[in-house]
């Protein structure tokens, strides 16, 4: 695990509801999520970098995706993730997100089957995963969103790009 970098912190996010914590991230369109932390909550908690809480609610979901869009308002200007028009094979990937509700921790990985060569809207990454990593932001090197994490044993599987960029489009 690597020490997570400042300019990150404005854009990732804590998602608490019901069934528990998990990470988010803020784009335009609101906060992504992964729609199996929020399914049993329509208006999840937002835990900001510096402690301050907001509400949010849930504006749309996928379940083939597990993709979820909530919507917040911002007290403050906040930077925001932009999405990657897609990976290759072996590329650098980082991640940040809550395991075990430890605030803000940055796993290393390569991307192992991009979305190019899966069916489905997912792709495979060696990225650690544990719980409170769901919704988390997968990014590659220049800073873009190339997948959403929502599973894993072994590797991880996260929702591409190409998916969240159709998802926020709809």
């Amino acid at each position: 695990m690597s020490s997570f970098p400042r300019n990150f912190d404005h854009r990732v996010v804590f998602v608490s509801a019901e069934s528990g914590l998990g990470a988010g991230f803020i784009v335009e369109e609101g906060i992504i999520t992964s729609w199996h932390v929020v399914s049993d909550c329509q208006n999840p908690l937002i835990i900001m970098w510096d402690g301050s809480q907001l509400e949010s609610s849930v504006v749309r979901h996928d379940f083939i995706t597990d993709l979820a869009l909530l919507k917040f308002k911002a007290h403050q200007d906040i930077s925001r993730f932009s999405i990657s028009s897609g990976t290759k094979f072996g590329e650098k990937v980082r991640m940040i997100g809550h395991p075990w509700g430890e605030p803000w921790v940055l796993v290393d990985g390569k991307v192992l089957l991009p979305n190019t060569l899966l069916p489905t809207s997912d792709s495979l990454i060696s990225i650690f995963h544990a719980p409170g990593f769901s919704g988390s932001p997968v990014f590659n090197e220049s800073e873009e969103v190339v997948g959403v994490l929502k599973a894993g044993l072994g590797p991880a599987i996260t929702t591409n790009a190409k998916a969240i960029r159709a998802f926020l489009d709809e």
